[in-house]
């Protein structure tokens, strides 16, 4: 997959772990945050599941049902969540069905046109039992999900997750996939319709997905994107990725890497706080941690073919 080695991120210079409330069968995960009216909201998944030794699923539930609930936060000046609590999914407007996947998955929170919207993975509100996009208002306050709902695929063989929101230009964009990069606007009925392609030369993005959402840094856009490798358990490995933030055509990307140890590391969030850049990991599907890194330190050492 790749043609160098893969080391640690040697960015990351400080590391939190948040003192998560426990919930029976439950451990908290993934989390994504957003900065929303000067405040900074978390949303952090719990999950009823863990990973084996041998890389297996081991599910906390009598029928072996996989189940998400997310928690929001708000987070003090130094990030510290204030307070946990749990969104009410009971009021999110869909019926569910019986499924082996209950709830919002990988939340990702944005902010387009000064409202809190998220984007999420989700199997029992649909109507055949498989992953669609859904997307809403998320309201953190009264802590509701709001006017949802389904994104549909630009293809009849949809890849339904790991879609990341971009607001580019005052209009809500969603990269779809990246080999080739293929990026869309949803129209009336929440379809999405790929508007720019950018071919893209290099095998190595062959099984590239996205993660993070994408941050501002001078003439870029820049997040953070991964892969996987089939294992016990599975091997996921990033890099950064840099885009032109007036065409969003692809410009260079880092050496591949690994957050602390190889596995199963997930990053859905990136962000910048008070000029520093701080991303939000979780480990084997649970033990999420806050990082923060030393720009100075990603060094961007490939190019893209130009097209």
């Amino acid at each position: 997959m790749s043609h160098h080695s893969i080391g640690p991120l040697e960015a990351i210079y400080e590391t939190k772990s948040y003192s998560y409330p426990l919930i029976r069968s439950y451990e908290p995960g993934s989390a994504s945050m957003v900065e929303f009216r000067g405040k900074y909201y978390l949303n952090t998944r719990y999950v009823n599941y863990w990973y084996t030794t041998e890389g297996d699923f081991a599910v906390n539930d009598v029928i072996g049902n996989f189940k998400s609930k997310n928690m929001v936060s708000e987070l003090n000046e130094n990030l510290v969540p204030n307070d946990y609590l749990e969104m009410d999914e009971q009021h999110i407007g869909f019926e569910s069905k019986w499924s082996r996947c209950y709830g919002l998955e990988d939340v990702r929170l944005f902010v387009y046109r000064d409202t809190l919207y998220y984007l999420a993975t989700n199997v029992n509100y649909t109507h055949d039992s498989m992953n669609s996009m859904v997307m809403g208002e998320y309201d953190p306050v009264y802590r509701l999900y709001k006017n949802s709902h389904f994104l549909h695929s630009p293809y009849k063989r949809s890849m339904q997750k790991n879609w990341i929101p971009l607001v580019w230009k005052d209009e809500l964009w969603f990269i779809y996939r990246w080999f080739p990069l293929e990026i869309g606007k949803l129209d009336e009925t929440h379809t999405l319709v790929i508007h720019k392609t950018f071919p893209i030369q290099e095998p190595a993005f062959r099984d590239i997905r996205g993660s993070s959402g994408f941050v501002d840094y001078g003439e870029y856009l820049v997040g953070i994107v991964h892969y996987s490798i089939d294992g016990a358990p599975r091997k996921y490995f990033h890099r950064f990725i840099a885009l032109d933030k007036e065409s969003l055509e692809p410009k260079m990307y880092s050496d591949d890497f690994y957050f602390r140890k190889i596995g199963v590391e997930f990053c859905l969030s990136l962000a910048i706080v008070r000029g520093e850049y701080v991303c939000w990991i979780s480990q084997m599907d649970r033990d999420p941690l806050m990082m923060k890194l030393d720009m100075e330190k990603i060094h961007f050492t490939h190019r893209f073919q130009s097209q």
